[in-house]
C-alpha cells in the first residue's frame, strides 16, 4: 500500500499523463527532434487513442469504487470528465509509454550522446513510467 502522504506527488504524475499534457509534450518532441516523422507518429498516436476509447467502451472491466479515489489536486483537464463505466485500458499508461518509446528512439539514434548518458536517460524514463503505473493503482484510477 502506498502511503496517502504521496498522493499529491502521484497526482502530479497522473496529471502529466492526461491527454492534454501528453499530447503537448509529444507535439513539442516531434517539432524539436522528429519533424520528418510528424505525420506517421501522429497517426500511430491517434490509432492508439482510438483503440483506448473503443476498448474502454467494450471491455467490461469496472474501475475501483469511488471510495478508493485519491487524486489530490484540485484541477482536472476537460478530457478527465469523459468517463466510461470501465477502466481498462489505461489511457495515461498508453500515452506515457508512447512518448517514452519516441524519446527512446531519439536517444538511441542520437550521435551526440555517449552510452552512459543514454543509459541514464533510459533509467530515468523507465523510473518515470513505473511511478506513473503505480499512480494509476494507488490513486484508485485502476
Amino acid at each position: 500500500m502506498v502511503p496517502k502522504s504521496l498522493d499529491t506527488i502521484l497526482s502530479f504524475f497522473s496529471l502529466s499523463g492526461s491527454f492534454e499534457i501528453s499530447t503537448l509534450i509529444l507535439v513539442i518532441i516531434l517539432f524539436l527532434y522528429e519533424r520528418n516523422k510528424i505525420i506517421t507518429t501522429t497517426l500511430f498516436y491517434l490509432f492508439g487513442l482510438g483503440i483506448e476509447v473503443i476498448a474502454k467502451n467494450l471491455i467490461e472491466h469496472p474501475g475501483p469504487p469511488a471510495q478508493f479515489y485519491r487524486y489530490s489536486l484540485g484541477f482536472l483537464f476537460p478530457t478527465s470528465l469523459y468517463q466510461t463505466s470501465f477502466s481498462y485500458p489505461s489511457g495515461h499508461s498508453f500515452r506515457v509509454s508512447f512518448i517514452f518509446i519516441i524519446i527512446g528512439y531519439i536517444v538511441i539514434k542520437s550521435l551526440n550522446l555517449n552510452k552512459l548518458t543514454k543509459l541514464s536517460i533510459f533509467i530515468l524514463i523507465t523510473f518515470y513510467l513505473i511511478i506513473m503505473l503505480i499512480s494509476r493503482i494507488s490513486l484508485g484510477e485502476h
